[in-house]
């Protein structure tokens, strides 16, 4: 795993995508940021499975993209099970998560989710979570 000095964090993808002119790219930075790589690689791959600039991402997208980094999605927490938080890395720790990187899907927006921080703008607020998938190197699925 990388040493938090060499992490992606919300505050460095948020100064690297302001050459890109995008809006409603929550996807592109929780992508970013969950699968450590820079904002124009994010961009890049969710870009060439049909992610039109300055559009939101769908989960078909973030898949494909995140595939093609050489990640897997792994869903942990289903839609029927999706509740309101009052923190998310409470919650994230009740449920036996708060280690390991994921991609939160919350009502209207994406985050990532990084060894127990949220990376994003959102950090400290309620959130109604929807889904949560653990992103997973191919790697790590080999052994």
């Amino acid at each position: 795993m990388p040493s938090p000095k060499n992490s992606m964090t919300f505050a460095k993808v948020n100064k690297q995508r302001r050459r890109f002119n995008e809006a409603h790219d929550c996807g592109v930075k929780a992508l970013a940021i969950a699968c450590n790589v820079n904002y124009a690689e994010a961009h890049a791959a969710l870009k060439k499975v049909g992610r039109r600039n300055r559009w939101g991402t769908s989960y078909f997208e973030l898949v494909f993209a995140a595939r093609s980094l050489g990640f897997a999605l792994d869903r942990v927490i289903r839609p029927h099970a999706a509740k309101t938080t009052g923190s998310l890395p409470k919650a994230m720790k009740q449920a036996g998560l708060a280690d390991g990187r994921y991609i939160v899907w919350v009502s209207g927006h994406i985050l990532a989710f990084v060894d127990g921080r949220v990376e994003d703008w959102s950090h400290g607020r309620r959130h109604r979570v929807r889904t949560i998938d653990r992103v997973i190197p191919f790697r790590d699925l080999l052994t």
